[in-house]
């Protein structure tokens, strides 16, 4: 049986993303199981649960990527279909990956603004691209030597910020970000978590996926648990410390 944990606020505020029963079968095996799912604008929700849990199946139901079986997804409110990670991006969910998908013969500039490069008369306006891309950097409080430095020459925080700032270049509403911690040294993990505060100082709406359980009650807001393919619990994060959530994670909402 489901159980939800609903915060103070949950009746008040109204949901910027909504999943109602969202199921998704691949042939007779079930890898979600009528999941209600919400986000608000500016929160930053976790979402956990072992291998096998959902979570992969769940986010890539939001970014496109699948579509699900049964259940309907409302942004703002309104019922909406996502058939393609690009109509995705159309409606404002981004996504980050712990794969990056990084060009590392590129300059940084070159990776933020990649497939979307300003032209005129058919060149390309590289003072614009290192103008643009020192602007999305900067929007992440995050220093480089230079935005024309090789992506191959950086360290893997930094690595992140370009990714991230190349998702966050389309303004989206929504961004998804995938163990963003999990490629990282550890001193370089800070600077992921600082990002990814930032993102909600500017409004945006953060599902923050992770295995390493005291990230995910430092950042988020809400914490939404799955376990084989059903959602256990939508906690607030001060109503949880890591035993509970772990107790969570295995089933037991006592």
């Amino acid at each position: 049986m489901e159980a939800q944990g609903i915060g103070m606020n949950d009746q008040q505020d109204e949901a910027l993303l909504r999943l109602e029963k969202v199921s998704k079968y691949f042939g007779n095996v079930g890898a979600l199981e009528e999941v209600d799912f919400d986000l608000r604008s500016g929160e930053i929700m976790g979402l956990v649960g072992d291998n096998g849990a959902g979570k992969s199946t769940l986010i890539k139901i939001i970014c496109g990527i699948y579509r699900p079986t049964k259940g309907q997804i409302y942004l703002e409110e309104k019922p909406i279909q996502i058939e393609s990670p690009h109509v995705a991006r159309r409606l404002g969910i981004t996504a980050v990956y712990q794969d990056l998908a990084l060009a590392e013969d590129l300059t940084i500039a070159e990776n933020v603004l990649l497939t979307r490069e300003p032209t005129r008369w058919g060149f390309l306006q590289r003072t614009k691209m290192r103008e643009m891309a020192q602007l999305a950097m900067r929007r992440l409080d995050i220093e480089v030597d230079s935005v024309q430095s090789r992506v191959r020459d950086l360290s893997g925080g930094q690595r992140q910020a370009v990714a991230i700032a190349r998702a966050l270049h389309t303004t989206p509403k929504i961004a998804v970000m995938d163990e963003p911690t999990a490629a990282l040294a550890v001193k370089e993990v800070g600077l992921a978590l600082k990002i990814i505060q930032s993102l909600k100082e500017q409004g945006i709406a953060v599902i923050f996926i992770s295995h390493v359980l005291e990230e995910i009650l430092e950042v988020c807001d809400r914490i939404t648990v799955l376990l084989r393919g059903r959602k256990v619990c939508c906690s607030n994060r001060g109503d949880l410390d890591k035993q509970k959530l772990m107790s969570r994670m295995m089933g037991d909402i006592t």
